[in-house]
Parts: C-alpha cells; sequence; structure tokens
C-alpha cells in the first residue's frame, strides 16, 4: 500500500500542477473574452471558445479548474486515516492509562498526529 502510494505522489503532484496550468490558461482566456464581449461591450471576432457547448458559462469552466485545484498529491488523507485509527485508538486508552498517565499519554498521540 506504502509502495503504491509512493509510486502515485509523484504522478498526481505533475498531473495537478499541469492541470491547473491548462485549465487556468482556458478559463483566464474564457473570461477575458467573456469580459471583453459582455463587460466592456467590445465586438469579439471568431471566438469559438465562447460558443463551445461544453464549456457552458463561465461557472462551468471555473469548476472544472477548481476540481483540478482540489486534486490531492496522496489518495488517502488525514481525515481517512483519522478515520480508521480513531475507533481502534480510542477503545485503548484505558488499558493505557493503567501504565502511562492519561495526560502524558495524550500529548503524545497529538504530537504524533500533527
Amino acid at each position: 500500500m506504502l509502495h503504491l502510494e509512493l509510486e502515485l505522489k509523484p504522478r498526481l503532484l505533475h498531473l495537478k500542477r499541469q492541470g491547473l496550468l491548462e485549465y487556468g490558461a482556458l478559463v483566464g482566456q474564457h473570461g477575458r473574452l467573456v469580459r471583453r464581449r459582455w463587460i466592456a461591450q467590445e465586438p469579439v471576432a471568431e471566438a469559438p471558445l465562447l460558443q463551445a457547448a461544453e464549456l457552458g458559462p463561465v461557472i462551468d469552466t471555473v469548476s472544472m479548474y477548481e476540481v483540478v485545484a482540489g486534486i490531492r498529491p496522496s489518495p488517502i488523507g488525514m481525515r481517512s486515516v483519522l478515520t480508521i485509527v480513531l475507533p481502534v485508538l480510542l477503545p485503548m486508552i484505558p488499558v493505557f492509562a493503567i501504565q502511562i498517565p492519561l495526560k502524558e499519554m495524550l500529548l503524545k498521540l497529538l504530537k504524533a498526529l500533527l
């Protein structure tokens, strides 16, 4: 599992950087054309990007950019790990409290998680 994650991480980071550049350029170009046409009231000749049915309104292109920006370098996040680890550790707290003072144990757990 760890080996697979180590292989995926660089590829996902590269994919995210590349996607942000590409979709960022697309959103920027689309936004500039929309601004010129609808806000500045300038004539926009031959703008196939504005007629592209796949892109839809500006919000669709922005949402595509946000999806790419949301790519995480690791398929398993901290929230997923905590969802698994906390239910396992909680019943063990009384057992550990017998051997280690509770305050000291909680501080060690917090340091390990952060």
